[in-house]
């Protein structure tokens, strides 16, 4: 990407970090391509509104050995090694953020000129159960406050809160830029919100190159050819159809990287399990992701309860529709025996990527203006 001056200090605000190696991932990527593009990038650290008295006890449990009741002490540890990667990596952390008024005052202690809100399911309503949804709607500060959405996602391919349209729609007014995920993205604020400005991007993991992510993974021992199955739900069925895809392949082995924190698997070995996997089988959108990335040929079990429409567009956008299985029907599937043509991919990753950094860049830069 193209260097550009300075654009000021820039917040990202995402969905809180804990274990979701794509909500890192993603975080450090946006990251990354603000600092690229000359901004200051400083990330606000989100967490819920409210403590529970599970978040309370969970550091207390993490240090008592021998015991892991209910996952809690493996999800502590699990969060504390995730937590040390990215802060390794993230140039600023503000202090803990709850609310929107804690938001404010971060902005004003930080000087940021800019806040921008993605990625990821940011504008998925019924992923906040706290009664923060509008602070990704950035529904805080002035009017010198520049507000930028990068890839934001709505998580459903139609506006599921039509209660809350009127607020939603006061918010996004205030937007200085608007960039979504999805196409529906694009169509929901074009129709519902009236922001006909807004515009298509890639995730901000595709918008480097796998040798970014290399530079994650360290010298560490590499696992030899095998299937990859990495799933958060669909378990039986993806273990029965990665079986059927190694056999076909010459009696690979099997992997199966756990999304439990049980079976914590630390970012640097996660992203190399995807590149030196022959096949991967997956039902987590930046699985699909970082298959693409490492050029690997997969399959997608698609689920409609996690959002389908953010696999729709990613595969319509680069011609891979056909590696996405709504319903298997136990049989060998014949895309599996077919290794997408990442040549013709990587070009049109290309050119989105070009056109996504513009937007970012276009929507820093008139930060300066304002």
């Amino acid at each position: 990407m193209v260097q550009s001056g300075p654009r000021g200090r820039v917040g990202i605000l995402t969905l809180q970090l804990s274990t979701n190696y794509g909500g890192i991932l993603q975080m450090l990527a946006l990251h990354d391509a603000i600092k690229q593009q000359g901004g200051e990038p400083v990330l606000l650290d989100k967490h819920a509104r409210h403590e529970t008295l599970k978040t309370r006890i969970s550091p207390v449990l993490a240090r008592i050995p021998l015991q892991d009741l209910r996952g809690i002490r493996s999800k502590a540890m699990a969060a504390s090694e995730h937590r040390r990667f990215f802060e390794s990596r993230v140039a600023q952390i503000s202090r803990p953020v709850r609310s929107g008024r804690d938001i404010e005052a971060e902005i004003a202690r930080l000087g940021l000129s800019t806040v921008v809100v993605g990625s990821d399911q940011v504008w998925r309503m019924d992923y906040q159960k706290d009664g923060s949804e509008l602070n990704y709607f950035l529904n805080f500060g002035g009017d010198a406050l520049r507000r930028v959405a990068y890839a934001a996602s709505f998580g459903h391919g139609h506006w599921a809160f039509p209660a809350r349209s009127e607020e939603i729609r006061a918010c996004l007014s205030r937007f200085d830029a608007i960039s979504v995920r999805e196409q529906s993205g694009q169509t929901i604020c074009s129709e519902v919100f009236g922001r006909e400005d807004t515009r298509f991007v890639l995730d901000p993991t595709l918008l480097h190159e796998a040798e970014y992510y290399r530079d994650m993974m360290g010298a560490g021992p590499k696992q030899g050819p095998c299937v990859l199955v990495y799933v958060l739900d669909r378990q039986k069925e993806a273990r029965d159809l990665a079986a059927k895809i190694a056999a076909q392949r010459g009696n690979l082995p099997v992997r199966v990287l756990s999304p439990s924190a049980r079976a914590f698997t630390n970012i640097p070995d996660w992203l190399s399990a995807f590149e030196n996997a022959e096949f991967v089988v997956t039902d987590s959108y930046h699985g699909t992701i970082f298959s693409i990335i490492f050029q690997r040929p997969f399959l997608t079990l698609l689920n409609s309860q996690r959002g389908l429409d953010r696999f729709t567009s990613l595969f319509d956008s680069l011609g891979l529709s056909g590696h996405g299985l709504t319903d298997w029907d136990g049989t060998f599937p014949p895309v599996a025996s077919q290794n997408p043509d990442y040549e013709v991919i990587s070009a049109k990753i290309s050119r989105l990527r070009t056109t996504s950094c513009a937007f970012l860049g276009n929507a820093l830069a008139a930060a300066e203006k304002k």
